[in-house]
């Protein structure tokens, strides 16, 4: 090949499907990929009748290739040196229809010697990942600008929170052991900032109190650094990233400094400012109208807005508030046309906003969702398969939303839902290999989903490509 920046060679072997890295096409080729596939169960495969292989830049096609799904390598001739280079690999049937799914994170193609994971799996399907993380309940986590996933702290099972901290690498699906950063923490909440990292807000500590000093992961200098205030020492709260990249906290319950300590539930939000070298900047944030704990919250068209969550008696609330940052004010804007806590929210493609389960006024939890338009203030009741709180709910890349896992009758459940917004309903989906509850469930740059903690061992879910 005399042009090798306009005809780089991108190979990777088919062989059983087990798909060991090979070189070939006379040069060795610039680009290897490692794929891996759930087991070695061959019958997963069996209807794949065909593959493509395909290289992409930013949603345009660099170069495409049909194969037999009986042949022992697959290879593209073409594509141009770049970054944001996806390949993608598709299993389809007789029908044309795909079956098998997997694709690289985006990765930059400059030259030889490149060696790529991808993860080739069929579709509406959970697998093990390849390596068994630490067991965790409630543990935080976050996609790193390099795809590498950050987990940090949680609950062993037994109550003891966690300094522990691990990697995560999406495609190999392998984890790995990092220095323990100083803070146990068991129940916290996060939110990412743009171009800064993970900030890391409340929860227990190792004494069982709220933590008072907050953390942020430094993306770019792969470390923690703190922000002492106490305000931030909350339980059940939320926070959010605003759309100038400031983080808002909202809500919660603090220990209130009387003789012995009590639990008082927070109206207070704060604003949480922090630049990429850790210096940082807390501030208020405009007062709820009510006073809220175990609340959802989320933004949408640009507007912070909480849903439900307790009272200060403890009992679910039905208000909508939205905050308004600009006038300095929060107000009620609608109501839940049932009182809940402990939803999730998950904003839709077109802006809508999807509250599912939680846990209703009888203390239980919730067979239902509402479907809250931002514009007309109003709900829907959308019905649920199964009555869940503590589980997670996952925008996946075609708009639908993976609901997983989750707490019934007291304990963790395996069973999976997916709700279509063309249709407006919940479609069972396949269960989890493993029960699970209050889990973390991340969408990764390869665009599976990583279910991870509240339950044995890890699993990745691939969805149906768009």
């Amino acid at each position: 090949m005399s042009d090798r920046r306009s005809r780089a060679t991108l190979v990777a072997t088919l062989a059983l499907l087990v798909f060991p890295a090979i070189a070939g096409c006379g040069d060795d080729p610039e680009l290897v990929l490692q794929i891996r596939v759930p087991g070695d169960d061959q019958g997963l495969f069996k209807a794949v009748t065909q593959l493509n292989l395909t290289a992409s830049r930013d949603d345009v096609v660099l170069a495409q290739q049909s194969f037999s799904a009986s042949v022992s390598t697959v290879s593209l001739i073409g594509v141009s040196h770049g970054p944001r280079t996806i390949v993608t690999l598709e299993g389809v049937d007789r029908s044309n229809r795909v079956i098998a799914f997997g694709q690289t994170c985006p990765l930059g193609f400059e030259g030889a010697n490149t060696v790529e994971p991808l993860y080739f799996a069929p579709t509406s399907f959970f697998a093990p990942t390849a390596d068994t993380p630490a067991a965790r309940y409630r543990p935080i986590g976050a996609a790193l600008s390099d795809g590498t996933v950050l987990l940090v702290g949680g609950n062993d099972g037994g109550g003891t929170a966690l300094s522990t901290v691990e990697m995560f690498v999406p495609g190999a699906a392998t984890f790995s052991a990092v220095e323990d950063h100083a803070v146990a923490r068991k129940s916290a909440q996060s939110a990412v900032l743009p171009d800064v990292g993970l900030l890391i807000v409340g929860g227990f500590g190792a004494d069982d109190k709220p933590v008072a000093d907050a953390e942020v992961f430094l993306d770019g200098q792969r470390r923690f650094a703190t922000i002492t205030d106490p305000r931030m020492a909350r339980i059940d709260h939320q926070v959010v990233t605003l759309p100038d990249g400031r983080a808002l906290v909202t809500g919660g319950m603090a220990l209130a400094g009387t003789t012995p300590p009590a639990w008082t539930t927070l109206a207070t939000t704060l604003y949480v400012a922090v630049m990429d070298d850790g210096t940082y900047k807390v501030s208020p944030a405009p007062t709820l109208a009510e006073a809220r704990s175990g609340h959802a919250a989320t933004v949408a068209i640009g507007t912070p807005i909480v849903f439900g969550g307790y009272d200060v008696n403890g009992l679910p609330l039905d208000t909508i508030e939205a905050i308004d940052i600009g006038n300095g004010t929060s107000q009620v804007i609608g109501h839940l046309k049932t009182p809940r806590a402990e939803a999730t929210a998950s904003v839709l493609p077109d802006g809508s906003i999807l509250l599912v389960g939680g846990t209703g006024p009888d203390g239980l939890p919730l067979a239902d969702a509402e479907l809250f338009n931002p514009v007309t203030r109003s709900t829907e009741i959308k019905d649920l398969s199964f009555p869940r709180h503590g589980h997670s709910a996952t925008v996946l890349p075609d708009g639908r939303v993976l609901v997983a896992g989750g707490i019934m009758n007291g304990e963790p459940i395996a069973d999976v839902e997916l709700f279509r917004p063309d249709y407006r309903v919940f479609v069972n989906e396949r269960k989890l290999g493993t029960a699970r509850a209050q889990h973390l469930a991340l969408r990764l740059c390869d665009e599976t989903v990583l279910l991870m903690g509240g339950g044995t061992g890890a699993e990745l879910y691939t969805s149906t490509p768009q």
